[in-house]
């Protein structure tokens, strides 16, 4: 039984698994044990009058990291091919990188960040993306270095800091050229993913 438990379906990629028993903890112990299944998200976990019991095995990285149906994959395909991978994908090579089984190399970071962050938040694939994302390698630079999370999180900021920047100037003059074209984009990819 200990031999099956060990042996990786897949790619071979270690596995981390998390086993809690029936017990009772301390609300101490049960938000070091979220942490470590949630290491990205700011959330407390769930409050029970300080005790919490955990009743099943938990493998961090069989968390799925897409819950896209393909109708999906193949609408999000040409923003995605378009604003963000260095080579085109297909609706069944998207779905690798998603699955960990593929690289796709990534030539503007900072608009898939967003993209993802979107889908996210529409429960479209799992809310601990940048670390799955890293951890799958699923990304890579156009210099074939693989994106990490932390670059994934500072490219979002970015992005998101030169959207804001400019709300609310008075004079033309003090907004670059690029901020509307990037406003135009942000628009057109919260639309998208609201249709999804």
């Amino acid at each position: 039984m200990a031999d099956k438990e060990k042996r990786r379906k897949g790619a071979g990629r270690p596995k981390e698994r998390l086993t809690y028993g029936k017990e009772w903890i301390s609300y101490g112990q049960r938000k070091k044990r979220w942490q470590k299944l949630h290491p990205h998200t700011h959330r407390e976990p769930p409050f029970d009058d300080g005790t919490w019991v955990y009743t099943a095995e938990v493998y961090v990285d069989d968390l799925c990291f897409s819950k896209m149906t393909a109708e999906q994959l193949t609408a999000l395909l040409p923003t995605l091919n378009k604003h963000c991978f260095v080579e085109a994908q297909t609706a069944n090579e998207l779905q690798e990188v998603f699955d960990g089984k593929r690289t796709a190399k990534v030539r503007n970071i900072g608009i898939l960040a967003y993209i993802l962050r979107r889908l996210a938040e529409r429960d479209l694939i799992c809310s601990d993306w940048q670390l799955q994302a890293e951890r799958q390698k699923m990304f890579v630079s156009a210099r074939n270095t693989p994106i990490k999370a932390n670059k994934l999180a500072s490219y979002l900021s970015t992005f998101l800091n030169q959207i804001k920047e400019y709300n609310g100037v008075i004079y033309k003059d003090d907004i670059p050229p690029t901020y509307k074209a990037k406003m135009r984009l942000k628009n057109e990819i919260d639309d998208l993913i609201t249709s999804l």
